[in-house]
């Protein structure tokens, strides 16, 4: 996948200064203060393990480097802002840094101002995880609060090679390589074809939502900057492609919190009735994929939760079976509405999250100009909760026809 002649044959502009860096030489960069770490991965590579505060810019954005220079400048000033860094020591790496990394530190120094040093991380992630990460047996000095996100799963131990990111020792994974675009269609794709529709803050009001935004999407280090970040529900994994989070003892105490949620698990197996279950299931699993891909086109990477989906569970009869039997025989109206039926589920099942995790975890509009009610919704959605409308007017009463009977 990577194979090329590295840095010998870079050609940089006079008075560009590019190097290479050593793995076990990270630690002491980052402590300066003014270095951050440049990750020019796919989303699939990464989503396996990062570094922790690593600025995710796919090396496909550096291609017309030249055309987008305000663009990445804007996005690695941002970056390092939202990381307390200076920014005066930018470090490239892909999995290897023999092709992409080296790369993008080529174009990167075409538009970097006076003194910005430019290095290549040595090796990549790969080497990175074979040298600092604390379970490899050729560790030498354990740093692993550098990684972020690691899925240990995704590495295996292979000869001198140490950890090697499972991808390249199977076929298979390399037979789907191609896939990767599709999961990199944005970062992010929305917003910048249609940034009237998703107006995000600017300045330090951004800065200050970000740690908020990396806390859900990632990279979750940068979530570091939040008050208390210690005592905030984290994400620790998933059941296929919903994420899980703790419940951390916070507030109100976290037994009555696991109670509350047996109970809601006892009303919804008991009192709804199976055909409704049924509805409730098929609705919230749908919409996991929905929100998937959503997430995927607006945020660049794609995500959704375990608590998202619960909530829906219970909420279904109130969203889709009390609105339409009060709106049903009204179509222009269904839809009209529809989107304020949409965030009154946002304000309410927000609020039911937040009360058992501290914080939203499912989603967070902390960036975005035009959230409201406490970031549980956004007005900028609109539209697409209007398409959502049309389609459950259409599909759901068929839906209640199939499962009637149940």
């Amino acid at each position: 996948r990577e194979a090329g002649s590295g840095l010998s044959a870079l050609s940089l502009p006079d008075g560009a200064l590019l190097d290479h860096i050593e793995p076990i030489e990270l630690p002491e960069a980052l402590s300066t203060g003014t270095a951050i770490v440049i990750d020019v991965r796919s989303t699939t590579e990464r989503r396996d393990g990062c570094l922790a505060g690593s600025l995710h810019i796919p090396a496909r954005e550096w291609v017309t480097a030249d055309e987008d220079c305000t663009r990445l400048l804007r996005s690695i000033q941002t970056g390092a802002n939202a990381r307390g860094s200076l920014a005066k020591h930018w470090i490239f790496h892909c999995m290897y840094s023999k092709e992409r990394g080296p790369q993008c530190a080529r174009a990167a120094a075409g538009m970097a101002g006076p003194g910005v040093h430019i290095s290549v991380l040595r090796g990549g992630f790969q080497r990175c995880m074979a040298e600092l990460w604390p379970s490899s047996k050729h560790l030498v000095t354990a740093h692993p609060q550098l990684f972020d996100s690691v899925h240990i799963e995704r590495w295996v131990e292979h000869g001198r090679q140490g950890l090697v990111w499972r991808a390249d020792l199977d076929p298979i994974g390399e037979m789907t390589a191609w896939l990767d675009p599709i999961g990199e269609m944005a970062p992010p794709f929305l917003p910048r074809v249609f940034p009237f529709a998703f107006r995000k803050l600017s300045g330090d009001a951004l800065h200050a939502a970000l740690p908020y935004v990396y806390e859900i999407y990632g990279p979750h280090a940068a979530a570091a900057a939040i008050p208390g970040a210690a005592t905030r529900s984290r994400e620790v994994g998933s059941v296929l492609h919903l994420r899980y989070h703790t419940i951390p003892h916070r507030g109100t105490a976290r037994s009555q919190r696991h109670l509350a949620l047996l109970a809601a698990a006892a009303v919804w197996l008991c009192l709804f009735p199976r055909g409704l279950q049924l509805r409730s299931f098929g609705c919230a699993l749908v919409y996991s994929f929905m929100e998937l891909a959503f997430t995927t086109l607006e945020r660049g990477t794609g995500y959704t939760s375990l608590a998202q989906f619960g909530t829906i569970l219970l909420y279904t009869p109130l969203l889709l079976d009390a609105y339409g039997a009060l709106l049903g025989t009204m179509p222009v109206a269904y839809v009209l509405l529809f989107p304020l039926n949409v965030w009154l589920l946002e304000i309410v099942v927000g609020a039911a999250i937040i009360w058992v995790h501290g914080h939203n975890v499912a989603w967070c509009y902390a960036d975005y100009a035009d959230a409201f009610a406490n970031g549980s919704a956004r007005l900028g959605h609109a539209p697409a909760w209007l398409a959502l409308g049309v389609a459950c007017f259409w599909l759901y009463p068929w839906l209640i026809a199939l499962t009637s009977g149940v």
